[in-house]
């Protein structure tokens, strides 16, 4: 059974898709530094949330406490949206992030698989991709992107949303 570790959990819908997925697992864990965002997660879900637990202070010791192999993604978008600044990696809201795709080569265990969901601009700012792509690459990562909506799916919203597979 999979062990899962959300980043940026918002009020769980990675976690949702993962349930109606049929995948075999469990989220273990769950991190996002609103607390609003958590009250509703912990309605949702019986996952433990940490709450305003800043990720920049996770250690390898407490990621290796999970034994998580998969980690569900979706940073802040604001650095990367067509009306924000595009500060990308300079934005203060990417530092957790970087140090997220950092701590991968780091890590005796790395999660096998990682899903990371964003808007469209964050693939589109091709020095901030690179780098997550490079730091991939640099921990034999293989990837796949996607550009999806979810008119694709059937549901009626057509905000376009960047996905990379990980494994």
């Amino acid at each position: 059974m999979h062990q899962i570790l959300e980043f940026y959990s918002g009020i769980g819908g990675m976690h949702y898709a993962f349930k109606a997925s049929s995948s075999i697992g469990k989220v273990v864990g769950a991190f996002d530094i609103n607390t609003t965002a958590n009250t509703i997660y912990k309605y949702n879900f019986e996952t433990m949330v940490h709450p305003r637990f800043f990720i920049r202070i996770i250690t390898i010791g407490i990621l290796r406490f999970f034994k998580a192999d998969i980690w569900l993604m979706a940073p802040p978008c604001q650095p990367y949206t067509r009306t924000g600044l595009h500060r990308g990696l300079e934005d203060i809201r990417s530092k957790s992030f970087i140090y997220l795709v950092d701590l991968l080569a780091k890590m005796n265990n790395p999660p096998t698989y990682i899903l990371i969901e964003n808007v469209k601009g964050f693939k589109v700012r091709i020095r901030d991709s690179s780098y997550l792509i490079k730091q991939l690459i640099n921990c034999n990562y293989n990837y796949q992107e996607f550009f999806i909506t979810p008119l694709q799916l059937g549901i009626p919203n057509s905000r376009l949303r960047y996905y990379m597979l990980v494994c």
